[in-house]
């Protein structure tokens, strides 16, 4: 795997995080002041969707539960991407182990949760069903939630395989 096809798929989900956390943190701010979204003059559903009982989880808004999802992505992708960048490409392969550690650690954590934002992403689509409304804003936090799931698939994909080279090379 090349070094640039792993600085674009850090690129995409930096992208797609940045999304979500935008989308979320409007959800947020909305739910919040009480102010209906965007889209819920046009009878969407949103109303219902971001008023209703599953719209808090823990006593917290769902909305905050995704900010704090996507910030944390968003970190991560730009982290290793600022660690690919300036240290693989850069120095040629020149990174301590200390900062090895970290970024691996972090990045494990990371990319472990994001499955999980996908499976609660999908359990939010069925909500919407189940209640019989729809909210685009919600919809489309939810479908950014399920390509950052790809995105990172393809992510561990090419950090395994570089691990693998940079292991060999030791």
């Amino acid at each position: 795997m090349q070094w640039y096809t792993i600085q674009h798929i850090l690129w995409a989900s930096s992208v797609l995080s940045f999304v979500g956390l935008f989308i979320s943190v409007k959800l947020l701010v909305d739910k919040i002041r009480h102010r209906s979204t965007m889209c819920a003059r046009d009878g969407s559903g949103c109303e219902r969707v971001t008023n209703s009982t599953y719209s808090t989880f823990l006593r917290v808004p769902v909305a905050l539960w995704g900010s704090l999802f996507y910030l944390l992505v968003l970190t991560a992708s730009v982290f290793n991407l600022v660690v690919i960048t300036y240290f693989v490409t850069e120095q040629g392969v020149n990174i301590s182990a200390s900062l090895m550690t970290v970024n691996t650690w972090f990045t494990s954590i990371v990319f472990t949760l994001i499955p999980l934002g996908a499976i609660i992403a999908v359990r939010l689509l069925y909500i919407q069903k189940k209640i019989g409304a729809w909210c685009r804003w919600c919809v489309s936090q939810e479908v950014v939630a399920i390509l950052l799931t790809i995105v990172s698939f393809k992510l561990t994909i090419s950090m395994a395989s570089i691990l693998k080279m940079l292991i060999t090379f030791n």
